[in-house]
């Protein structure tokens, strides 16, 4: 990293902190407590087929394939009317990304296969032409009643099982000295202490690695001159252990995310009195552009999608937050969700269709007692949000395949960070930590 400067964070947070900051304050605070709610416990999607058809087995977001055979027709529409646009080939592949819908008899599922994205029937009579293939962790549903009797009893072993050996999980975790960046193999093994410990007061809320694995782009609390605490966008060197601090102004800049080829940092910055906006940066603090500006709103979240041609981010244009979706350089902003709840932290799945993001839409969103935050997914060009997961701060893997999330045993109140694939969860490390948030799966 060059042109910037190394980093030192100091203490005491002065009791006088600016109001004109609490409003963006208090929407961070609020993305860290989806990073604490996990819960997990899987269910199948609910469904509508055709009455009489047998039942569906496909799950949204997953994969499936033909069953060997016959090859199967793609369609436009959910009907046997509608145009033909191809065929799947008995034994072939393909991802899941609505359904079922019931026409004809039949019971419809639109999928992506080779670039195509149409409609194929999954039965006929007693036979199944399609059938699934557990690969995907986006179709998880989350129960938030989960007991104490329901978590993994899988512990780490000495030779931890090579299915979960997929790269490193960074997260934040405080401990005697304060806060700190430490990463761990997602098999359990090798946790190491990244950072140096920085005191309570910086208190870091979000993290993003590199694509090559070499560096950590964060955020925290860092003192001027004036004494005045701000929020700033720093980097960690994972090898050395150096922080070098990118930005440098009078405001609340936070949630950064590297781009797919590291070239360039996603952040939040606030420009005047409870505003945000999007801004772009390379990664060494250089080259600075806002690329959102919407009027009088708060934009913030922002996430790349995989090829980097487009960005996703959550705003208030419209008096609540929703997601939107922007070219990577600013242009042709457009509005993805319309609900009255809160549609926050939006991430992108592998294979750029959809978006997920996390919602406070399925409880009541007047009383804090009574908000459920679950995760759901969109189609990146419009359509129904769909939920996912109850509860938020997932963290998946590069692929989609594995997801990375905590869970607190209510017995012990011990926190355990859990990997799993869609079967069984598999307790990789059981924290003695007195906070633990914030992950981020190593791409």
């Amino acid at each position: 990293m060059q042109n910037s400067q190394n980093l030192r964070i100091y203490l005491s947070l002065p009791s006088n902190w600016s109001s004109r900051r609490s409003f963006v304050s208090s929407l961070l605070s609020l993305l860290l407590l989806l990073v604490f709610i996990s819960y997990l416990n899987p269910v199948t999607a609910r469904q509508t087929p055709c009455q009489g058809s047998l039942p569906p087995r496909l799950t949204l977001g997953e994969y499936g394939r033909v069953t060997p055979g016959a090859a199967n027709n793609l369609r436009t529409q959910p009907s046997a009317q509608s145009d033909k646009i191809g065929q799947i080939p008995g034994g072939d592949e393909f991802k899941v990304l609505d359904g079922p819908v019931c026409g004809d008899g039949y019971s419809w599922w639109q999928i992506e296969y080779n670039a195509l994205v149409g409609w194929t029937p999954e039965s006929s009579g007693d036979e199944y032409w399609l059938e699934p293939i557990a690969t995907s962790m986006e179709s998880i549903v989350v129960s938030p009643t989960m007991t104490s009797t329901d978590l993994p009893t899988v512990s780490p072993t000495s030779t931890p099982h090579p299915y979960y050996g997929i790269g490193r999980i960074a997260f934040i975790a405080r401990n005697s000295f304060g806060f700190a960046i430490y990463a761990i193999n997602s098999d359990g093994t090798n946790l190491q202490q990244l950072s140096k410990s920085m005191p309570d007061e910086a208190f870091p809320q979000t993290l993003s690695w590199s694509p090559d694995g070499k560096y950590i782009a964060f955020d925290a609390r860092v003192p001027y001159e004036s004494e005045l605490e701000l929020m700033e966008i720093l980097v960690l060197e994972v090898v050395t252990g150096e922080i070098t601090q990118l930005t440098h102004r009078r405001g609340l800049d936070h949630s950064p995310q590297f781009s797919p080829d590291g070239t360039k940092i996603l952040y939040a910055a606030e420009v005047t009195t409870n505003q945000s906006e999007i801004f772009v940066m390379d990664s060494d603090g250089s080259n600075v552009q806002q690329l959102s500006h919407l009027p009088s709103d708060n934009s913030m979240s922002a996430s790349w999608s995989p090829d980097g041609n487009q960005i996703a981010f959550a705003s208030d244009y419209n008096g609540n937050f929703d997601i939107y979706v922007m070219d990577a350089n600013g242009e042709n902003p457009r509005q993805l969700t319309l609900d009255r709840a809160r549609d926050l932290a939006p991430s992108w799945l592998p294979s750029g269709l959809s978006i997920r993001f996390a919602s406070n839409r399925d409880g009541d969103q007047l009383r804090a007692d009574l908000e459920i935050w679950s995760t759901y997914v969109i189609p990146v060009e419009g359509g129904n949000p769909r939920r996912l997961i109850t509860g938020g701060g997932y963290s998946w893997s590069s692929d989609g395949k594995y997801m990375a999330y905590l869970h607190k045993n209510p017995d012990n109140n011990i926190r355990g960070l859990y990997v799993t694939n869609g079967n069984k969860p598999v307790l990789i490390y059981e924290s003695t930590f007195d906070m633990m948030y914030s992950l981020n799966w190593q791409p």
